[in-house]
């Protein structure tokens, strides 16, 4: 059974099928109000060359239908489709399909990208522009080095757990993977003279602490882990590095053009206290005075705008 985290939208019909020949996508969505749109009722009929399929919108008042018809035999492309589609849709959707090696039952699949500030604008450019959002959509999908790639198919299974520590814990830890892999760069120093400077610099000192410790006969210093530990951490290299992930995960936030993307970094410190004291790293979760505090929840919710904010941004763009 699905864990479904608006107890609200309970009683709404949001279900997508791909049929058994794998050439047609079907989606019943039942909207929130109000969504912008100026009138009741949409139909639109339209052709993709670039996805080689047709597509249909049929809106009446809050009730959605979509559907998607290939020629070919294709589960690949449409589940990509219906991938672009659940994230435009914004909240909880079960997609229906068939395994070919399991033929006589249609296995649920559950999706929920959970709410966002700007899932309304989403829900009307679908309805409006089916054909433009769903391409975009599909190729920034099919590129890996997008942020819609890395972070919209994790989002969508994460946020189907109820359980609001763990969809923390998994988002965090996403960004943490996210400021590793980022293009910022996380030296303090970058021109080649003060890399040198830097290198002499750490020469002198581990010369300095090579000589002492062979003066120094006391046992602590007859320690090969302390001593190799001692000049990793005196290294031209790791003296440059700007530290910890706190540092790289506020280096990848600053290193957006968008001021609003950037305001997010402030809240950097909060997010790695509320994970290591509070949340579900190293066991504190068990401890039994890690307290929740309303603020907690916040600050939460604000990891996950962060994240739709940066998926935001780059499909608008495009």
């Amino acid at each position: 059974m699905a864990r479904i985290n608006n107890l609200f939208d309970l009683h709404k019909k949001r279900v997508a099928q791909i049929s058994e020949d794998y050439k047609k996508l079907s989606v019943w969505y039942e909207l929130k109000k109000p969504i912008g749109l100026k009138k009741d009722t949409v139909k639109i009929k339209t052709n993709s060359s670039f996805l080689n399929c047709k597509i249909e919108i049929d809106f009446n008042k809050n009730i959605l239908f979509i559907k998607i018809e290939q020629n070919e035999s294709d589960l690949n492309k449409l589940y990509k489709i219906f991938i672009v589609i659940s994230y435009l849709l914004g909240n909880e959707i079960t997609l229906f399909y068939l395994y070919k090696n399991f033929p006589y039952y249609d296995i649920p699949h559950y999706f929920n990208f959970g709410n966002y500030p700007f899932c309304f604008v989403n829900n009307k450019k679908l309805i409006l522009e089916p054909k433009k959002v769903i391409e975009n959509g599909y190729k920034l999908l099919c590129d890996r080095n997008t942020s819609f790639s890395r972070l919209v198919p994790f989002m969508l299974n994460i946020n189907t757990i109820s359980y609001s520590d763990v969809r923390f814990f998994a988002e965090f830890s996403l960004l943490e993977f996210l400021a590793r892999k980022s293009l910022a760069t996380n030296v303090i120093f970058s021109k080649e003279k003060d890399k040198k400077q830097l290198k002499e610099f750490s020469k002198e000192i581990l010369d300095y602490i090579n000589n002492k410790i062979l003066e120094d006969k006391s046992e602590i210093f007859q320690n090969p882990i302390l001593i190799n530990k001692i000049k990793n951490i005196l290294s031209a290299k790791q003296l440059n590095e700007k530290g910890n992930t706190k540092d790289r995960i506020v280096n990848y936030i600053e290193d957006f053009s968008s001021k609003d993307i950037q305001s997010y970094s402030e809240y950097v410190k909060d997010w790695n206290e509320l994970r290591n004291k509070k949340g579900l790293a190293h066991g504190n979760i068990l401890k039994s005075k890690s307290k929740r505090e309303e603020k907690d929840e916040l600050l939460k919710g604000q990891l996950h705008e962060f994240l739709s904010l940066i998926v935001f941004k780059e499909f608008i763009k495009n």
